[in-house]
C-alpha cells in the first residue's frame, strides 16, 4: 500500500509540475501573438491612412454624402501651381548589412620610439652599456 501511495504522490507532482511550465509556456506565445497582432495593425493602419489620402487627393478631396444629387461633369480645368512639399517621411526598418570588404593597404611606418629606462636587472648585468 505504502509503495503504491508513493508513486501516485510522485506521478502527480510531476504532472503538476509538467502542467505549469505548459501554462507558462502558452502564456509567452499568447503574449507575442498580441505583440506581432498590434504590431501589424499599426502597418495596417499606416498603409490605410496613405491609401485614404491618394484616394482623397485622385477625387479631388469632395466627400459624397449619402443621398447627394449626382450631377454631370464638365471639362476639367486647367493645372494649378506646384504645391509646397510634404512632410518628411518617417524612416524606414534598418536593412541587412552588406559583405565585408577586402582589407586596405598597410599603412607608412611609424617613427621610432624613445630609449627606454633601464631595467631592473641593470644592477648585476655585467654588460658594459648596460650598468648605471
Amino acid at each position: 500500500m505504502t509503495f503504491a501511495l508513493t508513486v501516485s504522490c510522485a506521478t502527480s507532482v510531476v504532472v503538476i509540475t509538467a502542467s505549469l511550465c505548459s501554462v507558462l509556456v502558452i502564456m509567452n506565445d499568447i503574449n507575442k501573438l498580441s505583440e506581432d497582432i498590434s504590431l501589424g495593425m499599426e502597418n495596417f493602419k499606416d498603409v490605410s491612412d496613405v491609401t485614404w489620402g491618394n484616394i482623397m487627393a485622385l477625387h479631388g478631396g469632395a466627400r459624397q454624402q449619402s443621398g447627394s444629387v449626382q450631377r454631370p461633369q464638365g471639362e476639367p480645368g486647367k493645372d494649378g501651381s506646384k504645391g509646397n512639399p510634404g512632410e518628411e517621411g518617417r524612416q524606414g526598418h534598418p536593412g541587412k548589412n552588406g559583405r565585408t570588404g577586402a582589407h586596405g593597404k598597410d599603412g607608412a611606418p611609424g617613427k621610432c620610439g624613445k630609449e627606454g629606462p633601464i631595467g631592473p636587472d641593470a644592477g648585476y648585468c655585467q654588460c658594459p652599456s648596460r650598468s648605471n
